[in-house]
């Protein structure tokens, strides 16, 4: 067996410890993050999971926070390129008087970022589920179904499909079939 809990140099206060946890919040990245602090990624996951005896609750506490702030850092990112932009070049006279910068924004981004700030601006598809297949079939309850995009109707498709066949074997076959 290995060593007991806690004596590894990746246990509570240690600089190892210290060191992933700083770099995972600085990168996102489990691997690199214990390359970084020079443990192995298998020691690392001893900690995280309760199936092994270094488990430590206070640890996985301890990488959320991380990963919230990589996640915190990103979307400060996002709020960066997409809404404040970011300057590209500088524009100068014959002269090289700097007369002002191009700024450039990502509208990609900024579209994200209004989707996740803006309910408005989300695409929004709902299905009754209560439709019954007694009542015609899941198709015949969407009027909307050709506002959807292909791969959905497509699956509803199938499953209005699939619906009639199971009530055709039932021996209630729906209406308007």
């Amino acid at each position: 067996m290995g060593r007991k809990p806690g004596t590894t140099k990746f246990g509570k206060g240690s600089s190892a410890r210290k060191r992933f946890l700083e770099e995972l919040a600085e990168t996102g990245r489990f691997y690199d993050s214990c390359k970084a602090a020079g443990v192995a990624y298998m020691t690392m996951q001893k900690f995280r999971d309760p199936q092994y005896e270094w488990y430590d609750a206070d640890f996985v506490e301890e990488v959320a926070e991380a990963i919230e702030a990589y996640t915190d850092k990103c979307r400060a990112e996002v709020h960066r390129r997409g809404v404040e932009g970011w300057v590209e070049r500088g524009i100068f006279d014959k002269d090289g008087t700097h007369l002002g910068d191009v700024v450039r924004y990502s509208d990609r981004l900024l579209e994200l970022h209004i989707k996740k700030h803006d309910p408005g601006y989300r695409e929004h598809v709902s299905v009754d589920a209560r439709a019954a297949v007694a009542a015609g079939g899941v198709i015949n309850l969407l009027a909307d179904v050709e506002k959807l995009p292909r791969e959905m109707r497509n699956a509803l498709i199938l499953l209005d499909e699939g619906m009639k066949q199971l009530a055709e074997t039932a021996g209630e076959a729906p209406e308007g079939t």
